[in-house]
């Protein structure tokens, strides 16, 4: 994704090169939710709010949130079971 460093609504805003990031859509949405940021140094900073949150449950809600996403947890064991495509691929990895 091409993420506006300056919002291409704001008058500064421009959509050019030089007023963009190169983010994944996840690290774009948590850009665009201030969730994370960029120092003029190109240092990668997450807000303090977030980091100071000791609940790793917590934290992943919060900025899911923020981010207008959700986890959905199957409740189904069969499906939670299955020997799926996903499933299996991941079991290869481990």
């Amino acid at each position: 994704d091409a993420a506006h460093i300056i919002p291409d609504n704001m008058p500064e805003g421009k959509s050019t090169i030089e007023n963009g990031l190169s983010l994944c859509k996840l690290h774009h949405s948590a850009y665009d939710a201030f969730i994370i940021g960029v120092t003029p140094d190109y240092v990668i900073q997450v807000r303090a709010d977030i980091l100071e949150e000791k609940d790793e449950d917590e934290r992943r809600e919060k900025v899911l949130s923020e981010m207008r996403l959700r986890v959905v947890r199957f409740q189904n064991d069969e499906i939670m079971g299955s020997r799926s495509a996903v499933v299996g691929k991941i079991k290869a990895c481990l």
